[in-house]
């Protein structure tokens, strides 16, 4: 784990010091998304805690939807924060090809439902594979846009 990762049996105080410092790290940033988190997205406490605090910021919340019992979707709506779900990972496995075939798992997706989330590391094999790939897809008539202005 990083040294600033957000733990269930964190104090509130403590995960919104955690949190300032993030953004303050990263000022450009949209929202925030999960990386690990399993039992972050599946304890409601955390989750609003982390949610109340986005709403402030007007940031969103990017779920890498680790788990099928996250309460973040659904603690976002009810918190009108704006918030998206993870379609496809791009690389579970950093092999090229494999991240290849995720980009095109992702645009059949995205053609079928008109959007669809991806979400990668930022390993060496993943950045070459989004250089290749994104002017291939452009090509082909897909968007490529901030997530901030993917979520309604």
């Amino acid at each position: 784990m990083e040294e600033k990762t957000l733990l269930t049996s964190m104090d509130k105080a403590t995960i919104v010091r955690f949190l300032n410092e993030a953004y303050l790290a990263v000022p450009y940033a949209q929202g925030i998304s999960n990386h690990m988190g399993s039992k972050a997205t599946e304890d409601i406490r955390l989750m609003r805690i982390i949610l109340e605090h986005l709403k402030k910021k007007k940031g969103v919340f990017f779920d890498s939807f680790v788990t099928p019992k996250t309460v973040g979707p659904k603690t976002a709506r009810a918190l009108k924060v704006k918030c998206a779900a993870r379609d496809i990972f791009l690389d579970n496995d950093s092999d090229p090809a494999a991240i290849r075939q995720q980009m095109r798992k992702l645009a059949a997706q995205s053609r079928q439902r008109g959007i669809a989330y991806g979400i990668g590391h930022d390993r060496l094999s993943t950045i070459a594979v989004l250089k290749e790939m994104i002017p291939e897809l452009q090509a082909e008539g897909y968007q490529f846009v901030n997530i901030d202005d993917a979520i309604a």
